[in-house]
């Protein structure tokens, strides 16, 4: 780099550039002030323009490997438009440092702030979709219970009309049974006294004797009713204790 001081016009100040050994001004930049003219090379000029910033690492990125990956992933898409050559991306702690020229900084600002809306944007809609998907949660728990609370009250309800049906027939097996039993003891009575009292030489003894056999055989049948009656009524009863104790149970419950 070249510098030249005093009150020189252009074709002064070409003129000593020339003395100094300058002949051409290819790829050179000439930079000047109020009182000096510079004249650089390309890379004294892109040197000159680099600036150092320090950019606050993404809230997002809680690992020092995801905010590494994430300086690659920034480094590789400003080369797809940019010559990186004067430009340095690094993580520092929990800071992005970037030292480039303006027009790359401007680009890091730029896509950080369009990526940032992006995040914001997807974390509102995944809290929107949370919330939705809470709700219908909600909803289908409260539905659930309400069908639950349903079969278990038309269970309830069956479960009490099986039980009165129950407790019908075995009031009616009740009545049977004793039916049978005081039947059966009447025939007893009868039988007892006729033949406690049969004698051969009764006048009537004959149809008294048939009358014995006769009540013989209804004592075989009242005898057999009355088993089956019993039958009947212990297996009722064993079920209808069984219901009340399952009916006490589910109260319970």
């Amino acid at each position: 780099m070249f510098t030249l001081k005093g009150e020189l016009t252009l074709d002064q100040a070409t003129k000593r550039l020339e003395w100094a050994g300058v002949k051409s001004l290819s790829n050179r930049v000439v930079r000047y002030s109020e009182r000096e003219l510079f004249l650089m090379t390309g890379d004294e000029y892109e040197r000159q323009r680099i600036e150092m910033q320090i950019y606050p690492s993404p809230v997002w990125l809680s690992k020092s490997a995801e905010r590494v990956e994430f300086a690659i992933s920034l480094t590789n898409l400003l080369k797809v438009k940019h010559d990186l050559k004067y430009a340095s991306i690094e993580v520092i702690d929990e800071a992005i440092v970037v030292a480039a020229t303006p027009e790359i900084h401007e680009e890091v600002v730029r896509f950080s702030a369009e990526l940032n809306a992006m995040i914001e944007q997807r974390n509102e809609e995944r809290r929107v979709l949370n919330i939705e998907r809470g709700e219908r949660r909600k909803v289908e728990r409260e539905q659930d219970m309400i069908e639950a609370n349903q079969r278990d009250a038309q269970r309830a309800k069956v479960f009490e009309q099986t039980v009165n049906e129950l407790q019908s027939e075995f009031d009616q097996a009740r009545k049977a049974l004793l039916n049978s039993k005081n039947k059966s003891r009447l025939i007893e009575i009868e039988y007892t006294k006729l033949r406690d009292g049969y004698s051969a030489d009764l006048p009537d003894a004959q149809a008294i004797a048939d009358q014995i056999m006769g009540l013989e055989g209804a004592i075989d049948e009242i005898t057999l009713e009355s088993e089956e009656n019993q039958e009947r009524y212990d297996y009722l009863r064993k079920r209808l204790l069984g219901s009340q104790y399952a009916q006490l149970f589910a109260g319970l419950k």
